[in-house]
């Protein structure tokens, strides 16, 4: 119903901005900043969608699927997230990494609870200091880095968050490293 609510006047916005860059036609600038609002809002729509199918369950469907893709498309969704709490993301995907046979909703779920977890970690995250815990602005980084390893995809994503507390047995300590690990084709 949200997207809905977004859809409807973008549509509308798009229609009459393709009628003022009909009418005038003969005004280059003019409809050159049209084409540029109507792309801005284009890209508005692409966004919604893109949020419409990372919950739309059902819609699992297995196609070719591009792993460095996905990641690039969910890091440009949260983008603005993190920019405003000065997480800043670092991509290293191999170009060598092949398409595999994948549910992109899925993968894209995967992945944006994956960035998720290591922004949250660092979001007024924790730290033991003299004995007690101090909260610490927001900031850090993301690393996220595709490599192929014996047929494989491995996706690693590092955070510069506090870590799992010392409590938990065999806890990594100054961040946390997730790793995806996928068949390749």
């Amino acid at each position: 119903s949200v997207a809905h609510e977004i859809n409807s006047p973008l549509q509308a916005v798009t229609v009459m901005l393709g009628t003022l860059k009909n009418k005038y036609n003969g005004d280059e600038e003019l409809s050159g900043q049209l084409s540029l609002l109507k792309g801005a809002f284009g890209s508005i729509r692409d966004t919604v969608k893109n949020l419409l199918d990372l919950n739309r369950p059902g819609k699992e469907l297995k196609q070719s699927t591009n792993v460095n893709d996905i990641i690039e498309n969910i890091v440009d969704l949260v983008r603005s997230h993190l920019k405003k709490n000065r997480i800043r993301v670092n991509l290293d995907l191999s170009s060598k990494i092949p398409e595999i046979n994948a549910s992109p909703l899925q993968l894209n779920q995967c992945f944006l609870n994956l960035i998720n977890n290591a922004s949250e970690a660092m979001i007024g995250a924790l730290y033991p200091k003299n004995g007690s815990m101090a909260e610490i602005s927001t900031g850090g980084e993301i690393t996220i880095k595709t490599t192929l390893k014996n047929r494989k995809i491995v996706v690693k994503i590092t955070d510069t968050g506090p870590g799992i507390p010392e409590a938990a047995e065999n806890s990594p300590r100054g961040g946390v490293v997730m790793t995806v690990i996928l068949p390749a084709n």
